[in-house]
């Protein structure tokens, strides 16, 4: 049972000290060391000239666990009694440190981060490497701290003056953090991408004593930023040889791609067009104002579509001629219903509908044709034919044949007025 425990002591584990004393001393520790407590009581009286330390958790009491350190040894009541002294350390916030830092090293050894700190700038005098630097170099934390591997000596060479450079910069107090990419040649040779993330600690007089660089590879990203820019490159290549002007727009209207017969329709080969809207570029070309107030009407009505939408659109070209464009205008959202971007593909349909006026045209005078075909020389044929019938063929002198000589004479007149007016109409056709 517990002899005397002071007020230090008893408050710490949330008690009085008249609610400890006397009491067993089971009532500090969870049931699972209720034996071992009792195993080390025993040792220790046991070896009753040593002093003994041990870690060990014990328990509030509202239930909060803590973990402590004690330190015991025996001593003598008058009557030549043997008892425990002990001395108590709170180290509980201690073991959560500790376990913080291990859970950190947990990472570093498996995790994507290779942490340097180093001390001198010229010599790259390491101090500390993390486990994994293998992960990224091909070189382990002990080719770093041998120095067997200069850090510097594996930076591109193509890399190599600007890092150091930079270094050079930040050391002589433009900054204390910042951030670096640059290539490293891996142990197999192959070459990598690598950011650091930097921090510069400094001494009361401002010198840098210490660089701390956190590294990780950015090889994937680099490269999908190649391949998304190489995209990027064949699709404009592709929408260049299109003969349709095309246009992207961002949600807020701006321009962010277009092709050549976009930039020749609004005359903007010499304006910086890119991330401008309508309205912006109309200021810049009032001569086409008109045209992108059209474009922004009908840009708010796909939008509101919310599906692909067909119109009819005109814009002047360079020799100030009027141009139709029947305008298909797809718009794209993000997931949560905001707009993502706007796809614009205007063909222009001048000529088309020029030919297309022309053939109603001529197939008006085909019908007129026809008409006249139908009517016009029915008619008179049916006469003639007529005629023809009563002629006396076998008599020419007989007087009948004069009167349809006479008749007959109309009918080819109005004849030859209708076929003159067909051949006249048919030779217009071919012009």
């Amino acid at each position: 049972s517990i002899i005397e425990v002071n007020s230090f002591g008893a408050k710490s584990l949330g008690y009085k000290k008249e609610e400890l004393e006397n009491k067993s001393v089971s009532v500090l520790f969870p049931s699972k060391f209720h034996k071992p407590v009792q195993e080390q009581i025993k040792t220790c009286l046991k070896h009753p000239t040593k002093t003994h330390e041990w870690e060990i958790q014990k328990v509030q009491k509202d239930g909060t666990p803590m973990t402590v350190k004690e330190t015991a040894w025996v001593e003598y009541d008058l009557n030549g009694l043997p008892f425990l002294r002990l001395i108590c350390e709170d180290i509980t916030e201690q073991k959560i440190a500790e376990l913080a830092i291990k859970a950190e090293r947990n990472l570093l050894v498996d995790g994507p981060t290779v942490v340097f700190q180093w001390s001198g700038f010229k010599n790259f005098s390491l101090k500390y490497v993390s486990p994994n630097a293998e992960s990224i170099f091909g070189y382990s934390a002990e080719d770093f701290n041998t120095q067997k591997i200069n850090y510097l000596n594996i930076i591109h060479p193509l890399d190599y003056q600007r890092v150091i450079n930079e270094l050079r910069e930040h050391k002589n107090g433009v900054s204390n953090k910042f951030v670096q990419e640059y290539q490293i040649v891996h142990a197999k040779g192959n070459i990598r991408w690598v950011r650091a993330m930097v921090q510069i600690t400094r001494n009361d007089s401002g010198n840098a004593v210490l660089f701390n660089g956190h590294v990780y590879d950015v090889t994937e990203q680099h490269q999908a930023q190649k391949e998304t820019k190489l995209a990027k490159e064949r699709l404009i290549s592709l929408i260049e040889a299109i003969p349709d002007a095309i246009f992207l727009k961002d949600g807020k209207g701006r321009w962010l791609i277009t092709n050549i017969a976009a930039k020749k329709l609004y005359n903007l080969d010499k304006i910086d067009w890119h991330t401008k809207t309508d309205q912006e570029l109309g200021e810049l070309r009032p001569e086409y104002m008109d045209a992108h107030q059209d474009c922004m009407i009908s840009d708010e009505e796909a939008w509101q579509a919310k599906k692909l939408t067909l119109s009819t659109e005109y814009a002047l070209n360079e020799l100030d001629e009027t141009r139709e464009f029947s305008v298909r205008k797809m718009p794209l959202f993000n997931e949560d219903g905001s707009r993502l971007a706007l796809v614009i593909v205007g063909s222009d349909v001048t000529e088309r509908k020029q030919k297309e006026t022309e053939i109603s045209i001529k197939s008006e005078k085909l019908e007129q044709v026809a008409w006249m075909f139908s009517h016009e020389v029915r008619a008179p044929v049916a006469t003639i034919m007529g005629l023809a019938n009563i002629f006396n063929f076998d008599n020419y002198t007989d007087p009948i044949n004069a009167d349809v000589l006479k008749r007959i004479r109309k009918p080819i007149d109005s004849l030859h007025s209708t076929i003159s007016y067909i051949v006249k109409e048919t030779n217009e056709l071919d012009k």
